[in-house]
């Protein structure tokens, strides 16, 4: 029997732990975590807590010893916004803005990367984290902003890199929304 030892149980190590079990399915795989539980059960996401109480707090454990103990990320404090993690303001966050906390990411490929080895690779992380774009479709709003957002971004790009629904690993069962953790990924280990 293989024996492995995964460090970490975040999305890349719970990635992996799915990865070999589906290889080897006798393999045993030991997870090691240093951060605390943050949420019980453990490995959920902190999105997917019962209440905003708790996802503050799981939030916060999550960080570690050395938290920030500031919870406003995205918030407008003394006429500016700041940017929630992971992203940049579209404009410069100051109040008198049309949209002071219009928020964006951006990804580039390499050219040396494989074009097909890429996309292989991202159909997968896509399945494995439950990826979709069509999770928060039942909401007007979002329609009516990609559409205003297309007519001045889409002219002179392919299809494929026009305005589109943010992909999220989300999933909605039972009218509650299920943010992918440790949990979802490796329901089936646990």
């Amino acid at each position: 029997m293989k024996k492995i030892v995964v460090v970490g149980s975040g999305p890349i190590g719970s990635a992996f732990a799915k990865k070999v079990h589906e290889l080897d399915a006798n393999a045993q795989i030991t997870m090691f975590e240093v951060g605390p539980a943050a949420t019980n059960p453990p490995g959920r996401h902190v999105r997917s807590v019962d209440s905003e109480a708790e996802m503050l707090e799981a939030q916060q454990a999550s960080q570690g010893p050395k938290a920030n103990s500031r919870q406003d990320a995205g918030k407008m404090h003394t006429g500016v916004v700041t940017a929630r993690p992971g992203t940049f303001l579209v404009e410069d966050g100051k109040a008198d803005s049309q949209m002071p906390a219009a928020a964006m990411s951006a990804n580039e490929i390499p050219e040396f990367i494989d074009q097909a080895e890429y996309q292989r690779d991202l159909d997968e992380a896509w399945k494995i984290l439950k990826v979709n774009q069509t999770a928060f479709e039942r909401y007007p709003l979002g329609k009516q902003l990609r559409h205003r957002l297309g007519a001045k971004y889409n002219a002179g790009r392919n299809e494929d890199r026009h305005v589109q629904p943010m992909p999220l690993a989300v999933e909605i069962k039972d009218n509650k929304v299920w943010w992918t953790g440790t949990d979802v990924i490796i329901a089936d280990l646990l």
